[in-house]
């Protein structure tokens, strides 16, 4: 995968940062989330808060990045592959 893209020099900075959850796999192009994983994992705008499910093969991605970045790699993983924020669990009641 190429890189999303390269923000501006003031973008650079941690605020803006979004937590967000991806989950999914897309089985027509090969793509599992443990490629997603290690892809955002060298990109210097992305920070990996959390992997759920074996190493190998995660079920679930918890990383913090812009919305804009989050809206590119949305497009370019494609509708098999989920992008949203994480928002906290509001209790029931």
């Amino acid at each position: 995968m190429d890189r999303p893209f390269q923000p501006e020099p003031a973008a650079r900075s941690r605020s803006g940062r979004i937590r967000y959850v991806i989950h999914g796999e897309d089985r027509e192009q090969s793509i599992r989330l443990i490629d997603v994983a290690r892809y955002v994992s060298e990109d210097p705008e992305v920070r990996t808060v959390r992997t759920v499910g074996d190493p190998a093969a995660p079920n679930l991605l918890v990383v913090e990045m812009t919305a804009e970045y989050a809206e590119i790699l949305r497009r370019r993983l494609g509708p098999n592959f989920t992008i949203e924020q994480d928002l906290p669990v509001q209790p029931l009641g």
